[in-house]
């Protein structure tokens, strides 16, 4: 059955506030998937490090003690990445497979940055499609370091959306409306993920979203689409995210 949409122009209400509908795509979006008032922070991820080798008779040679902080550095948790103050690990683990971190980028507009995304693999590429092809674990990590209005995440992530997925189904766009009424408006220090497990769904989580699964692997790609599909919000973030750009 042919999906409904509302008008250019039509009122998209939310629990507190009233956005506009551009596009026609989106129809109202119902309060059960408006967003809590009652959110919790959660740590960050800690970091590590290896005390210099001692001196005198117990000295490691300098070979030996190569050796000892690489075996040291692989057995222990992931190193993390930081830029703009914010670690990003090497690895993470989606649906108990261990995923590499394959590239970062930034958000910029307006000559500022407003956040920062990392993208993990299992196999680290160059190719969107190719990296987003198989029906694998994939996770996108969000760090704001510049306030994003609601408004603006979600004009965004909507027209995102309609440039990439030009003809979604009924139930795609159910669901992408679901993810847009989620989105809440974020300040330096939130972070979102969006961790893809295979026949599961599109975990969403966050210091101001309580964790919920959207189900589908076309929900997943087409929200990936937003970063590296053929029409990305930012072309240097999603350069970034394949690894063809570094920060």
């Amino acid at each position: 059955m042919a999906s409904q949409r509302g008008a250019p122009g039509a009122e998209i209400s939310h629990r507190h506030r009233t956005t506009t509908n551009h596009g026609g795509r989106y129809a109202e979006m119902p309060d059960m998937y408006a967003l809590d008032d009652d959110f919790s922070d959660r740590p960050g991820d800690a970091g590590c490090f290896l005390e210099a080798p001692m001196t005198g008779a117990r000295a490691l040679s300098p070979v030996l003690a190569c050796v000892l902080a690489s075996a040291l550095a692989l057995a222990g948790p992931a190193i993390a990445k930081v830029v703009d103050g914010v670690d990003f690990p090497d690895r993470v683990d989606v649906a108990g497979v261990s995923l590499t971190r394959n590239g970062i980028g930034a958000r910029t507009a307006l000559f500022m940055r407003f956040y920062l995304a990392a993208l993990y693999v299992e196999k680290v590429g160059t190719d969107a499609g190719a990296l987003l092809a198989p029906e694998r674990p994939r996770q996108v990590r969000l760090a704001i370091v510049k306030e994003v209005t609601r408004q603006r995440f979600q004009d965004a992530a909507r027209e995102g959306f309609e440039k990439n997925t030009p003809s979604p189904s009924a139930s795609l766009i159910e669901r992408e409306n679901r993810f847009l009424a989620l989105m809440p408006g974020l300040v330096p220090g939130d972070a979102l993920t969006f961790s893809y497990e295979p026949g599961i769904g599109t975990r969403i989580e966050g210091n101001k979203v309580k964790s919920i699964v959207i189900p589908g692997k076309d929900f997943a790609d087409a929200l990936m689409s937003i970063w590296m599909g053929p029409h990305p919000v930012d072309d240097d973030l999603k350069a970034g995210l394949l690894g063809k750009a570094s920060l």
